[in-house]
């Protein structure tokens, strides 16, 4: 288990800041453990939205065919769901899958995303979402796949 805060305070509240969250992480799941649950049962969401969670807040960024699966769980009203679609969006999906098409459907929810969410957070999607697709692209060696990320 890892744990790391930046930065230096003479304030004693950071500090026990950084305790209590040290042991938030020492008492959550395992990426691992999140896996082998959702991997004996696929069709359970709870524990497929729990592992892209974990993995997200790890830094894991490629989550693509993990998202593919959770939008086939969804039914055609969420993707009309402002934190719905954002979540997609920021998992990072192929920009040729079914979960960036299905999260593009509703074109004013997108516009609304795109202007209201910060810079930072829309610029760092996007790349999530060409540097996974482009990944793909090279390994399969797909170029309609890299063409869709271009």
């Amino acid at each position: 288990m890892f744990f790391k805060d930046y930065g230096n305070s003479a304030l004693k509240a950071k500090y026990n800041l950084m305790i209590d969250n040290a042991l938030n992480a020492l008492n959550e799941k395992p990426v691992s453990e999140l896996e082998k649950d959702y991997l004996a049962d696929k069709t359970n969401v709870v524990s497929l939205r729990k592992l892209i969670d974990k993995r997200k807040k790890l830094g894991i960024n490629n989550n693509a065919e993990l998202i593919e699966e959770y939008v086939k769980s969804l039914k055609i009203d969420d993707f009309s769901n402002y934190q719905t679609v954002l979540y997609i969006l920021e998992a990072g999906p192929h920009t040729d899958g079914n979960a960036f098409k299905f999260a593009h459907t509703n074109r004013k929810l997108i516009d609304s995303i795109y202007r209201k969410e910060p810079f930072a957070k829309r610029s760092a999607f996007n790349n999530f979402m060409i540097n996974n697709t482009m990944n793909d692209a090279i390994k399969s060696k797909n170029v309609a796949k890299a063409q869709s990320a271009a």
